[in-house]
């Protein structure tokens, strides 16, 4: 003879299955919430400079600077400047970058024509495409690469150590 399992087994079992099906969702919302908040800041935002204050912050620049101009909220910029930043960290050039985040004023009509202007760019200096890369010798704009060939990455930063030997 069979043995009756009793109904409050399967009561038990039907809370495991609502239980576990109910951590599977949050966990799932928890990761988005987390990917989410994670691009919405750079990682090389340490020191962050508006666009409003951008003409008087580069006017006082006397050092070796990188400013990077970029967005948030892409994933795959988000990525590619961790690996900037790590780069950065190990050669002890992360003091040297300055961001501005453009994601509020990239839908403006003749914001890449004025942000050049206001960083005095022109010709072979001028920026065409974020996210992009100004190198400050001396307070004087010397190196520009932006997004326009390929996104900017790690490899237009190692270039500019190399040529101005700043890991020396």
């Amino acid at each position: 003879m069979a043995k009756k399992i009793p109904s409050r087994n399967y009561i038990i079992l039907v809370g495991v299955i609502v239980l576990v099906i109910s951590a599977c969702f949050a966990f799932y919302n928890l990761s988005n919430i987390y990917k989410d908040n994670k691009s919405k800041t750079s990682p090389l935002s340490n020191k962050e400079v508006l666009y409003e204050d951008l003409k008087e912050t580069t006017k006082e620049l006397n050092a070796d600077t990188f400013l990077v101009i970029s967005f948030t909220q892409d994933e795959q910029v988000h990525n590619t400047e961790n690996e900037i930043k790590k780069y950065l960290k190990n050669n002890n050039l992360i003091d040297n970058v300055m961001y501005l985040n453009v994601i509020e004023h990239m839908t403006e009509t003749n914001f890449l024509k004025n942000l050049n202007a206001t960083l005095n760019l022109s010709g072979n200096l001028e920026i065409r495409k974020f996210p992009a890369l100004v190198y400050y010798k001396e307070g004087v704009p010397t190196y520009t690469a932006d997004s326009k060939e390929h996104l900017l990455n790690k490899d237009d930063f190692v270039q500019v150590v190399d040529m101005y030997e700043l890991n020396k």
